[in-house]
């Protein structure tokens, strides 16, 4: 399920600074990046929720994180876009 993961973290900086316009502090912004990978791990292994489904969940959000971050320093920083939603 690697393909969808990546296209969720393609599309989560958008999202992440939307959230981030109204967080001042630079820890805040960073638990939100953290946090919205999880939840959406938990929301791909929904089905799959069990005792030892875990390593799924953080699997699949380790996944969303790193595809994120690489979008987000590779083309979202700085970017149109990017100014346009900070406003």
């Amino acid at each position: 399920m690697t393909g969808i993961e990546i296209i969720i973290g393609a599309a989560l900086p958008v999202i992440i600074e939307f959230l981030a316009k109204y967080i001042k502090s630079t820890n805040g912004k960073f638990i939100v990046s953290l946090i919205l990978p999880l939840l959406a791990g938990v929301a791909l292994n929904f089905q799959s929720l069990g005792v030892g489904d875990a390593e799924a969940i953080l699997g699949s959000g380790a996944i969303i994180f790193a595809a994120a971050q690489g979008v987000y320093k590779l083309y979202f920083r700085d970017s149109v876009l990017q100014k346009r939603i900070a406003g």
